[in-house]
C-alpha cells in the first residue's frame, strides 16, 4: 500500500454528502460500485438510511462473503460485526422497501438468479445446522435470498457513475474506478 488511502475521512465525508437527499435507487446504484476497504462509512450509512432497499442490504450481505465470516470468525470478527448489525435490522423489518430487483451477485447470461449466490445461501443454512446456531454471530434471514424486487434500478444520468464526472472523482477517492477519471 502506497499510503494514498490511509486516511479517507474526508472522501468518505464527500460521498454522504453527495448521497444525501438522493433515492434509494440512487444509493444502491452507489453502494454497488463502491470498494469495500475504502467505503466502510459510506456504507454504514447507506444502510441505515430510512427508505434503504432490501435488494442494497442484500447486495451488501452477499458481497462481503457471509459464509468466509461464519467460517473464520476469528479472522472476520469486524465483518461479523457489521454484518450482525445489517442482519439485526433486517430481522426488525427496517428494510420493508424492496422494490429494486435482486437476483444475487453475478447474473449469468441466461440467470435471473445468481446461481453462487444460491448455492452459499444452503450453504449457510448447513453451516447453522452442524452448528449450534445459538453460538453464531447471526444466521441467514432468508429475506437476503434471492430472487426478490420487481424493476431495475432508477437513476438519473448525475447519479450514474457511468456517465458523471463529479461521481468518478468521489468514486476515486475512495480507491473505486479511479481509471474512469479522463483528463479534458
Amino acid at each position: 500500500m502506497d499510503g494514498k488511502f490511509d486516511s479517507y475521512d474526508a472522501e468518505q465525508r464527500a460521498m454522504i454528502n453527495w448521497l444525501t437527499g438522493r433515492s434509494p435507487d440512487a444509493r444502491h446504484a452507489i453502494a454497488e460500485d463502491l470498494n469495500f476497504d475504502f467505503a466502510e462509512d459510506v456504507f454504514e450509512w447507506i444502510l441505515t438510511q430510512p427508505g434503504c432497499d432490501l435488494a442494497t442490504a442484500a447486495s451488501y450481505f452477499w458481497r462481503a462473503g457471509p459464509l468466509e465470516c461464519l467460517e473464520h470468525p476469528d479472522t472476520f470478527e469486524e465483518d461479523n460485526l457489521t454484518i450482525k448489525r445489517l442482519v439485526d435490522r433486517v430481522n426488525a423489518g427496517f428494510y420493508s422497501r424492496s422494490e429494486i430487483y435482486y437476483g444475487g451477485q453475478e447474473l449469468w447470461e441466461g440467470e435471473e438468479v445468481c446461481s453462487w449466490t444460491v448455492e452459499e445461501a444452503e450453504e449457510l443454512r448447513e453451516f447453522a445446522r452442524t452448528h449450534k446456531a445459538s453460538d453464531l454471530p447471526w444466521t441467514l434471514p432468508e429475506a437476503l435470498v434471492p430472487p426478490f424486487g420487481h424493476r431495475p434500478v432508477r437513476i438519473s444520468d448525475e447519479e450514474d457513475p457511468s456517465k458523471s464526472e463529479e461521481l468518478r472523482r468521489l468514486f476515486a477517492g475512495l480507491g473505486t474506478g479511479s481509471g474512469l477519471i479522463q483528463q479534458a
